[in-house]
């Protein structure tokens, strides 16, 4: 059986920077920027794989469907099964910095 919260994934935050500076000049103006997205770059998990297979399919040498329960030694630590339940899909985005000018007149 499972404990409380077995299913869930550890939580992460994604933190975002920003520095910018406005310089005026003559009724014109220029910002430069910086950006830097998921400041402190976590690897937390975002997405599971949420299919569980009981049952495997195939066929016989005259082509007709087999339905085998699939078979997973509970004792051993290698999955017999060959099922993808729970592993992760998806990664937090990684660190990546963006650099702006903008010039307005």
């Amino acid at each position: 059986l499972l404990d409380f919260g077995d299913l869930y994934g550890e939580g992460f935050r994604q933190w975002d920077l920003n520095f910018s500076k406005n310089i005026r000049f003559a009724r014109k103006r220029i910002n430069f920027g910086v950006n830097i997205y998921n400041l402190f770059n976590t690897d937390a998990a975002t997405g599971y794989e949420s299919d569980y297979t009981a049952i495997r399919t195939g066929t016989d040498a005259n082509g007709n469907p087999i339905w085998t329960p699939v078979a997973d030694n509970p004792l051993t630590n290698a999955d017999e099964s060959n099922n993808a339940w729970g592993e992760v899909t998806s990664i937090a985005t990684p660190r990546f910095l963006r650099f702006t000018v903008q010039f307005d007149f």
